[in-house]
């Protein structure tokens, strides 16, 4: 059900002692900060009946084994937390269906397990559901553990040498993964259920499901504050500051290992923030997010600012990407495409062509 409807995200569960808070907390915000953890982490605002607090550390995708393992052995390790203990991992999938330990149908909500004395290295996730074959199988569905060094070294030095030549072969075209959002300065909807609580999640929620995609570049609008980016995904660098918008604030954010030579495209008194960087192939792109006037009686604003981007990107770079929320009605379209030599694609019609 969760990989049916792409819902991979879940959490190992930790319960920490409320006097021990002070300290163990600040321990896990510092190692989701260095990405030494998971996607984020999250702590109960009350103690259960055991006067412990619950604390989720998330993990984006449960389908990636050896990822989970990273993060329970950082748990460990890097935390200091759980040494000898077994943690569990529960699915988001679960959560949402209402299901928790104590539930009537006698149901497991987690669907893996690490670490404990007989396992203080975390070398192997074990499977709630299978039943182990370890002792007739090689491949045991239930015992899953990563394959050896040695068989890691010689797939790692394979990748590298396929990456050089790849480097070394101008304009081959390499694939780009772009995501753009305007997250509503990470507010809830009006009628989304426990508003409250779904504005406390909200900025968690929004950061997972961006990484789901496995992006290159984020591009966000309406970003509560011009931190936000920055704050929410390690990993990636915030190339051109942010902008304010008419509501917000307009971010874009690169991979770190894309924005080593990135470089900011000055855009003054427009609601939009660009820059360029070198793919993989040496392709020099321009980039930008934007947030246009919003408003159909703004038309003619829209037009202006977005043919002010065009000429200043397309001065930089051949190759040119505009990502964000136009504001533009279907009426605008065919003036917008023709603007600065027009030959622009508009990646929404192309991708919704045939299947309208």
């Amino acid at each position: 059900l969760a990989t049916k409807h792409n819902v991979l995200d879940g959490k190992w569960l930790l319960y920490v002692k409320a006097e021990d808070i002070e300290t163990d907390w600040p321990k896990i915000r510092n190692a989701i900060i260095e990405g030494k953890l998971g996607s984020t982490a999250k702590i109960s605002d009350t103690p259960d009946e055991r006067g412990s607090h619950v604390v989720c550390i998330y993990c984006p995708n449960f389908l990636d084994k050896d990822d989970l393992l990273r993060v329970r052995r950082s748990i460990s390790n890097d935390v200091g937390m759980y040494k000898t203990s077994v943690l569990r991992f529960k699915l988001d999938a679960v959560t949402y269906l209402d299901l928790y330990a104590k539930n009537q149908w006698k149901l497991k909500t987690t669907s893996y397990e690490c670490g404990g004395k007989k396992d203080e290295e975390c070398s192997t996730l074990i499977s709630s559901w299978e039943k182990c074959t370890c002792a007739t199988s090689d491949q045991c569905k239930r015992c899953y553990k990563p394959k050896e060094d040695s068989d890691k070294k010689d797939v790692h030095s394979q990748t590298a040498a396929m990456m050089k030549v790849d480097d070394d072969e101008d304009n081959k075209p390499v694939s780009l993964t772009i995501v753009s959002w305007n997250i509503n300065e990470a507010k809830c909807s009006n009628v989304a259920p426990d508003p409250a609580l779904r504005t406390r999640e909200a900025p968690r929620l929004i950061r997972e499901e961006i990484l789901r995609s496995q992006p290159d570049v984020i591009a966000l609008q309406e970003s509560p504050n011009p931190s936000f980016g920055t704050e929410k995904f390690a990993g990636y660098v915030s190339v051109a500051g942010t902008a304010q918008s008419h509501s917000g604030h307009v971010d874009l954010l690169v991979k770190r290992e894309l924005a080593s030579d990135a470089k900011q495209i000055s855009l003054q008194h427009i609601p939009a923030v660009a820059a360029t960087f070198t793919l993989q192939n040496r392709t020099r792109i321009a980039i930008a997010s934007l947030h246009l006037a919003p408003s159909k009686e703004l038309a003619a604003e829209r037009i202006h600012e977005c043919e002010s981007i065009m000429k200043k990107l397309t001065s930089r770079a051949q190759d040119v990407i505009l990502a964000g929320d136009f504001n533009m009605r279907q009426s605008e379209d065919k003036t917008t495409e023709k603007l600065c030599g027009g030959n622009w694609v508009d990646a929404w019609k192309e991708a919704t062509s045939s299947n309208p």
